[in-house]
């Protein structure tokens, strides 16, 4: 019971036995259910509103393809810099910049996935920088 003495939706009155009467109206706010958004790379049912980044990749597994390309090489060159070799494994990590370079400048930006982080312009000019200073040091140490 409320302060005025009626009785509160869903209480029981004294005196019914203890049954709750019904609740009539609705309760709480009316919020619609929005169905979960479909899993990445699948086609959402009809119906379902969804605006994600996945209706516009066409295959989101690309998105760590170019960089472990990338991340190969210069792994390969870290391994060899390990065995003695810092002239071959040091050109093999500035050669692995510059094939990122080449892919973000050749590849469109919605394809190129992890190997973007800035503006295309910036992201080529620092790896070509980068692979080429490295390139640069072992070919004046030699």
């Amino acid at each position: 019971m409320n302060r005025s003495g009626e009785d509160l939706p869903g209480e029981a009155a004294a005196g019914d036995g203890g049954e709750p009467s019904p609740v009539e109206g609705p309760v709480g706010p009316q919020v619609p259910i929005i169905p979960d958004p479909p899993a990445p790379g699948t086609v959402p049912p009809a119906g379902v509103p969804f605006t994600g980044r996945e209706r516009t990749r066409q295959d989101p597994g690309l998105r760590w393809t170019w960089l472990a390309i990338v991340l190969a090489i210069m792994a390969i060159g870290v391994v060899v810099t390990a065995m003695g070799l810092w002239q071959a494994g040091s050109g093999l990590i500035g050669a692995g910049m510059i094939v990122g370079a080449l892919m973000r400048l050749s590849i469109p930006t919605r394809e190129i996935g992890l190997l973007r982080v800035r503006g295309k312009v910036f992201d080529v000019l620092w790896m070509l920088g980068v692979g080429a200073g490295i390139i640069a040091m072992v070919l004046a140490r030699s």
